[in-house]
This record gives C-alpha cells, sequence and structure tokens, in this order.
C-alpha cells in the first residue's frame, strides 16, 4: 500500500483495500492491516508479528565487517581468489580503499539475516 498513516484522513482511504498488509519495521514481515489497526491507533511504534524482531539478527560489528571482507573470495578467470588480493592486483590504487570501504558499507547495511541467506559470487571470466 505504500505508506501509510492511521490517523491521517487523506491516507485513510488505502487501509480500506482488502487484503491490505502492513510492514511491520521491527522484523521486517508484513502483516494483515486489519490485524494490527487497534494496536497502531496510537501513533507509537509498535512490533506487529510475531516473528523474532530485527534485534535478534542485528548489523555486524566492525570487526564481523573485517573478517567477512578480509576472507571474501570472487570468481577471476575460473580461480576463486580472495578479493582483498584481487583489489590489490587488478585495481587502480586511488580507488583500492574506496572499493573496500564500499564492501563493507554494503554488508554493514544488509545485516545478518539477509548476509546469512545469500551466496555471493562474482564472475570476472
Amino acid at each position: 500500500m505504500g505508506f501509510y498513516i492511521d490517523n491521517c484522513q487523506k491516507m485513510k482511504y488505502k487501509g480500506e483495500y482488502h487484503p491490505t498488509e502492513i510492514l511491520d519495521i521491527f522484523t521486517l514481515n508484513f502483516v494483515n492491516l486489519d490485524d494490527v489497526k487497534n494496536v497502531i491507533k496510537d501513533n507509537k511504534c509498535h512490533k506487529l508479528s510475531n516473528e523474532k524482531t530485527r534485534e535478534d539478527f542485528i548489523q555486524f560489528n566492525n570487526d564481523e565487517i573485517e573478517n567477512i571482507v578480509k576472507n571474501m573470495k570472487i570468481k577471476f578467470r575460473g580461480k576463486m581468489v580472495n578479493v582483498n588480493l584481487f583489489i590489490d592486483r587488478c585495481i587502480i590504487e586511488k580507488y583500492r580503499d574506496m572499493i573496500r570501504n564500499d564492501l563493507k558499507r554494503f554488508i554493514s547495511l544488509i545485516g545478518k539475516k539477509i548476509y546469512n541467506c545469500c551466496e555471493f559470487v562474482a564472475d570476472f571470466d
């Protein structure tokens, strides 16, 4: 349904369409709006679903991110190569730190839940 504020008269019509789901920002799961309308009426932030909360799969700490990037591999010309070795040998020096920082930022943004559900493969044959 997009953005929704329960006490906003201009948005109230969105809640009249069925079925309508709303995102639980704590669990990143969608729940039926009719099931939680009474909960969201007070304009406070509430956990809406019974799933684990985002705190249960929090972001990586800096040491974990460093370790992930340190051990990350890519497939280059048919061989699995450590990403740092690849960066050092194949990337212009002035861009190396930027690329490493972008990798770290990417890992920190997706967090543990998504990271653990993914397999990252870069193939440069």
